[in-house]
């Protein structure tokens, strides 16, 4: 009897599934960022290079970003949404216009629910959400208050079951680690920076630089710090303080900008072979 072969399901089966990551950044533009503009649009611009960097090097990864920015609960905007990276175009400072208050809850419920809403999701779909600010909610209408607060939790605890959604926070203000934790998102997705141009700088340069560790350990098939949702800054799950701003890094980032993710990227290998951590900063 002749034997017929699904040509379909053996390409399939040949053919290595594309893993996707959307990285989504929800980044404050209230009044109190006016003075770090220009830091603020160089360090978003050196994270989508970062998802460049890693998509030209991972041929079975795609990744996809998007931004919204807010102030007050009227005016949260989508820049863009869903974008391959090796399309997205630069963010610029007249692109990213200060003033107002600070919607967080509502930005995060937007920004969140859109991206559900327009992922092409399957298996292999991994997101990561990074909400950047330098102040405390207070303006928002749909989510208010202490109970928006609270519906902001069950939002991220619901998304973190499925075992696809890394939630991180980086705050400024002194109560940065309790409003993470208030939002139900891990103490090793926290980080707490200095409100000043070389503090928002250094803060964007660590995202980048996890966003390159995170990329590493999907190709490597490092499913536990792929799926784990506690570990996307810190290793060792404590949260990332730089607000004294001194050089040392994240105990999982192996980085110190934009233009050492090449050198890092082509590291990660050799320093696997011979016996180190590849992403495992010395220092």
């Amino acid at each position: 009897m002749a034997k017929f072969i699904d040509l379909e399901d053996q390409q399939d089966k040949e053919t290595p599934k594309t893993k996707k990551t959307y990285y989504l950044l929800i980044l404050d533009k209230s009044g109190s960022m006016e003075g770090v503009r220009e830091q603020t649009v160089s360090g978003f611009n050196e994270q989508v290079q970062s998802l460049k960097t890693a998509a030209s090097e991972y041929g079975d990864q795609e990744f996809f970003v998007s931004l919204v920015v807010f102030s007050d609960a009227d005016k949260i905007d989508t820049i863009y949404s869903c974008e391959p990276a090796h399309t997205a175009k630069e963010l610029t400072v007249p692109g990213y216009m200060t003033g107002g208050m600070t919607a967080l809850n509502d930005a995060i419920f937007h920004g969140i629910e859109q991206l559900r809403e327009e992922a092409d999701d399957d298996e292999d779909t991994r997101y990561v959400v990074s909400i950047f600010t330098d102040g405390d909610e207070n303006s928002s209408q749909k989510h208010p208050g202490f109970k928006g607060r609270e519906e902001v939790n069950g939002f991220v605890e619901e998304l973190k079951t499925t075992n696809k959604w890394v939630i991180n926070y980086i705050g400024a203000t002194e109560n940065a680690l309790k409003t993470a934790k208030d939002y139900g998102i891990a103490v090793g997705n926290t980080m707490r920076y200095a409100d000043t141009p070389v503090g928002t700088s250094h803060a964007h340069s660590v995202i980048s630089d996890s966003i390159a560790t995170y990329a590493l350990n999907r190709s490597t098939g490092d499913d536990m710090m792929v799926n784990s949702s506690i570990t996307f800054f810190s290793d060792d799950g404590k949260a990332v303080d730089l607000t004294d701003n001194t050089p040392n890094a994240p105990v999982n980032s192996a980085t110190t900008g934009t233009d050492n993710l090449k050198e890092f990227f082509k590291n990660a290998s050799k320093g696997k072979d011979d016996g180190e951590e590849p992403g495992v900063s010395k220092d």
